[in-house]
């Protein structure tokens, strides 16, 4: 992520229907000028983060990645939000999957986590899908 995506951050920390998924509130202009700031920190510090996603048709879809867990220290934890107009399209699973493809044959990581909130029942499908096996609920 870059500088660039700031419009990107702003719609989506803005949505509620996102941020149910993530935080469970909108963020403020300020909040997601500092979230960008430490994806692209987290890219500087550990070569790990968030990227964009987009279609083939150009538009933006959502981001993912793998990336230092903010609650579980020491663990590595993959994640993904989309707009919801991409929602129930299978791009979760798709993003996911590229993602922890990357962590596992091109950076040669063991273990990655997910976490989602207890009743965000797509996203654990998706984790699902992707070969995760539930460890905690």
């Amino acid at each position: 992520m870059n500088d660039a995506d700031l419009p990107y951050v702003l719609e989506t920390d803005g949505d509620i229907r996102v941020q149910k998924t993530l935080s469970g509130h909108v963020q403020t202009a300020e909040q997601s000028r500092a979230r960008l700031r430490r994806w692209m920190q987290m890219w500087d510090e550990h070569g790990l983060g968030f990227w964009i996603f987009t279609n083939r048709a150009g538009d933006t879809v959502g981001h993912g990645g793998v990336f230092p867990s903010p609650r579980e220290p020491g663990e590595i934890e993959v994640g993904y939000a989309l707009k919801p107009l991409f929602w129930g399209r299978g791009y979760a699973t798709e993003i996911t999957r590229v993602s922890l493809e990357v962590a596992f044959e091109r950076l040669g990581l063991e273990r990655i986590i997910g976490i989602a909130q207890v009743g965000n029942a797509p996203s654990r499908r998706v984790m699902e899908k992707c070969g995760m096996t539930l460890e905690a609920s």
